[in-house]
């Protein structure tokens, strides 16, 4: 039985989104389109994309990091088992609007 909490925190990059933006719709502002995120069995590998009609932006400049803890840890005892800018430090990361 798995008893075990994963959390995902997606920090993406404001320029990077904006071209992904132009890129993939264009002038058809008011298309359909779909944020896509794939993530492995093991939860150590990530696929961000953004799709409408048949354009499709891959992410690549995103800053991620997975949690995980017991279920029924508090939020204090969760501990970092991903992340793909060490370089940065595992400091929690703050953005206007949170």
């Amino acid at each position: 039985m798995d008893d075990m909490l994963y959390t995902g925190h997606f920090y993406f990059d404001e320029e990077e989104v904006k071209k992904a933006f132009m890129d993939v719709y264009g002038n058809n502002l008011t298309q359909p389109g779909k944020l896509i995120i794939q993530v492995s069995k093991y939860n150590d590998w990530f696929d961000i994309y953004l799709e409408a009609g048949n354009k499709k932006y891959k992410f690549k400049k995103t800053k991620i990091h997975v949690f995980k803890q017991r279920v029924h840890d508090s939020d204090d005892k969760a501990v970092v088992i991903y992340d793909n800018h060490p370089q940065d430090g595992n400091d929690i990361l703050n953005f206007i609007g949170e």
